[in-house]
């Protein structure tokens, strides 16, 4: 799972449309391997890598700059991807212009790399790498300057790492599914005027296992378990 699927105020996706098959919305009555989740679930299905030619494409404007990239290895394939966003440096610009404005300044940046390749006659295994990190600054004028100058009230950092290994294989009318992941989660603000900050690191260490089949046309049983193991840390508290 992904603790989100857009950057701060939304100027961006976190996983790129060109790694992204479909996208569905489950508001309700989804199955156990999404937790204890409420208020719905939005899945993401990644893209089938391709395999016949090298693809990509380069973006570049005010916003920011991205690039994404794919094609076959071998006999599997791969798709690298990233873009970093420089809107708050735009806004910068706009400060030294009029000190006075207060303005949300944005920055964000997010990664991602799959590979697949093909195991035996049946199987398929996967190794995925993504992340994503967002910094928002709110920009007010320095009260305890004698000149007009813009600091920063108040800092809010969110950022996650991600590497998911997966291997699917059929046997007979059963297909089995194994994905270890490791998630890492920093998140929290700081109040620059005073101080005062709170950040929280997670490490996140998850297992599932699947097993499914088909009964009939419309019917098929699957059977799953999961395990997780969370570890947090404070290493910011208020002054």
């Amino acid at each position: 799972s992904l603790p989100r699927a857009f950057h701060s105020l939304a100027v961006s996706s976190v996983v790129p449309a060109a790694a992204i098959e479909s996208m569905e919305f489950v508001p309700s009555n989804f199955d156990a391997r999404f937790g204890d989740a409420t208020g719905g679930v939005i899945l993401l299905h990644p893209a089938q890598l391709r395999r016949e030619a090298v693809h990509g494409y380069g973006r570049l404007d005010l916003l920011g700059a991205g690039a994404m990239a794919s094609g076959p290895l071998k006999k599997g394939a791969y798709l690298v991807a990233a873009q970093r966003g420089w809107l708050d440096a735009v806004l910068g610009m706009v400060e030294q212009v009029d000190p006075t404005l207060n303005l949300l300044m944005p920055r964000y940046y997010d990664y991602q790399a799959f590979f697949e390749y093909p195991v035996g006659a049946r199987g398929t295994i996967a190794a995925r790498a993504l992340g994503a990190g967002d910094r928002i600054q709110a920009r007010i004028l320095d009260p305890d300057a004698s000149e007009l100058r813009a600091v920063t009230g108040l800092e809010v950092v969110s950022q996650f790492h991600r590497v998911d290994l997966s291997y699917r294989v059929r046997h007979g009318a059963w297909s089995f599914w194994l994905t270890p992941s490791f998630r890492f989660e920093r998140s929290g603000s700081r109040f620059e005027l005073t101080g005062d900050h709170a950040i929280r690191d997670d490490v996140v260490f998850s297992f599932r296992s699947e097993a499914s089949r088909p009964v009939s046309r419309s019917v098929s049983v699957l059977v799953g378990a999961d395990v997780e193991a969370l570890a947090g840390e404070d290493v910011g508290v208020a002054n």
